[in-house]
């Protein structure tokens, strides 16, 4: 994810830490503490910073944090990270796992959105009107997919 000064017409109006400089060192100190997030400055990007961590609830309670603290933000959309083999030169993605228990009846729906996003069913197992099922997921596919999303769409208002 990339990180960079708000440059809205509206900077300025939410917080008061608006300066790229002010954003990265607040980033690095961040980054001493926790282990898992990765500050990436790219001399050739600008003001812009690159953020890595471990997945979108991560990032999003470290900007969350931020945005309490006064820092303003332009921030891009979530990625997952691609690695190439050095040999050859496959590209490897992280593969989630995803345990989903629904009614019955609504299964028809989860399955078809899942399958949308590259899913792939491990187990399944049907129990007292409820569906257990054990899927492999890209974690790409999964950026963005909110637990009870399929609800609105069962109704007919998503």
């Amino acid at each position: 994810m990339f990180v960079s000064p708000n440059d809205s017409p509206f900077a300025g109006k939410e917080g008061n830490k608006l300066t790229a400089g002010m954003i990265k060192e607040r980033l690095y100190k961040e980054a001493e503490t926790n282990v898992a997030l990765h500050v990436i400055e790219d001399l050739e990007a600008g003001e812009t910073i690159e953020i890595r961590g471990r997945g979108v609830l991560h990032l999003g309670i470290l900007l969350e944090t931020l945005r309490r603290e006064g820092f303003e933000l332009a921030v891009s959309p979530p990625a997952a990270l691609l690695k190439k083999h050095r040999v050859t030169s496959a590209i490897y993605e992280p593969i989630e796992e995803v345990t989903i228990n629904v009614p019955t009846e609504y299964i028809g729906v989860v399955t078809e959105k899942m399958m949308k996003r590259k899913a792939q069913v491990l187990s399944y197992e049907e129990e007292d009107g409820k569906v257990k099922v054990v899927m492999e997921v890209p974690a790409r596919g999964l950026i963005g997919y909110v637990s009870g999303e399929f609800k609105n769409d069962v109704h007919g208002q998503g």
